[in-house]
């Protein structure tokens, strides 16, 4: 299936800082996107296990979506082809959701403890009728979403006030190769970066993170199956006026946490609480040059 020819980068998620280092030319140009971070992790709430949520006979189950492609059957209950003519869907490859309302829209995801974290997305601007599913699908899917299943295979997303049940269709997207983790260093958005956030490298079987001076954090890492695993991650002594966000991303990277990269250098990574996005300075380094971003470890 190919990509809607009009793109542009609305915020599904929040995106606090403009800069970002050029991630290419893609077929559609768009502005290049401002990923985040949050330097001290604030724990966001996953959806409880049940608690309500679900409708009566789907009971929870931990994500195991990827590479599966639903119809999305009703809203809140009530069935969707009664409202919207069109269909409406979703997709999930291995690191990318895709889903189509109104306006279609495509982004990062990875895997959050049982549910799913979605990224910044792309997306066309129709103007869409009121009766739309897009608001609604936007807030499921952008919720970390409780997810359940019933005894006739359709899945339930859930979050408080709102949920999806989907039929699975059998549909594929593919999903184009991410660049090399090593060809370049990518750049974390900070509440209090500025212009200068913390980068983060890859060479041989290790990471380094540069906050201030290179190495603030370091260890070994080897990225396979969505999952960054580390090893002897630790902080140096090195100066730094940022010691609380420093501990932070210690912390974090002991967790080895989930990871997703897009085609254009996107970076999503998730410990299960925390989201942190780049984008990786690739092919032009610049966004990157205040880092020393060769790892040290």
């Amino acid at each position: 299936m190919s990509r809607p020819k009009s793109l542009k980068y609305i915020a599904i998620v929040a995106v606090l800082a403009a800069a970002a280092c050029n991630s290419g030319e893609a077929e559609t140009p768009v502005p290049a996107p401002s990923p985040t971070v949050t330097a001290t992790p604030t724990p966001v709430p996953v959806a409880p296990q049940g608690g309500g949520l679900l409708d009566e006979g789907f009971a929870p189950i931990a994500f195991d979506l990827a590479g599966t492609s639903w119809l999305v059957i009703a809203i809140d209950g009530e069935p969707l082809a009664e409202r919207y003519s069109d269909l409406a869907t979703v997709h999930f490859t291995q690191s990318m959701l895709h889903w189509q309302g109104c306006n279609y829209h495509e982004g990062l995801y990875v895997r959050s403890r049982t549910s799913f974290a979605a990224g910044r997305t792309v997306a066309t601007q129709i103007a869409c009728p009121d009766s739309t599913p897009d608001p609604a699908m936007a807030q499921v899917l952008g919720g970390r979403p409780l997810i359940g299943s019933n005894s006739e295979g359709k899945l339930q997303l859930a979050v408080e006030g709102r949920r999806l049940t989907l039929s699975q269709i059998d549909k594929r997207y593919n999903e184009p190769p991410a660049p090399p983790l090593e060809a370049g260093p990518f750049r974390l958005m900070t509440a209090e970066g500025g212009t200068h956030p913390p980068v983060l490298s890859f060479k041989g079987g290790t990471f380094s993170i540069w906050l201030d001076c290179p190495g603030a954090v370091s260890g070994q890492a080897r990225v396979d199956d969505g999952r960054m695993r580390t090893g002897k991650v630790e902080a140096s002594q090195c100066e730094t006026h940022r010691p609380t966000a420093r501990r932070a991303l210690e912390t974090f990277f002991k967790g080895s946490p989930t990871i997703a990269r897009g085609p254009n250098g996107e970076l999503m990574l998730s410990d299960g609480d925390t989201i942190i996005q780049g984008q990786q300075c690739y092919p032009d380094p610049s966004g990157c040059a205040h880092a020393a971003a060769e790892p040290t470890v």
